[in-house]
């Protein structure tokens, strides 16, 4: 949902369609920032919980901060200093995070039964 938010952001003009996009886009965020963390839960142990929650929230962190470091290069020598270039590369890097996560293989625990 956030991936084709993004793609459609830059090409909307009136503020109040910006919602549809934007409420995709946070409810794919709670997702992935939430979903690390229950994905180990049940296989660390209960008195270590400390330390490998600082541990997956490292993995969650540091890739922001080089992002947030070094995304003003890309910015200014690949896209031209256009943001909605910008959004749009967004856009197509969480479609393809998107589709790489299918390939991970879940553990029959870790499927939901509804």
């Amino acid at each position: 949902m956030a991936g084709v938010g993004l793609l459609i952001f830059p090409h909307i003009e009136n503020k109040y369609m910006l919602f549809a996009p934007m409420t995709g886009f946070g409810i794919a965020w709670a997702s992935m920032m939430g979903i690390p963390y229950l994905m180990v839960v049940s296989e660390i142990p209960k008195e270590r919980y400390g330390v490998y929650m600082g541990i997956i929230n490292m993995m969650i962190v540091i890739p922001m901060i080089i992002q947030n470091l070094t995304f003003g290069y890309v910015l200014e020598h690949f896209l031209d200093n256009d943001s909605g270039k910008a959004v749009t590369f967004a856009g197509i890097f969480l479609l393809i995070a998107a589709a790489t996560t299918m390939l991970i293989k879940s553990k029959k625990w870790m499927q939901v039964k509804w």
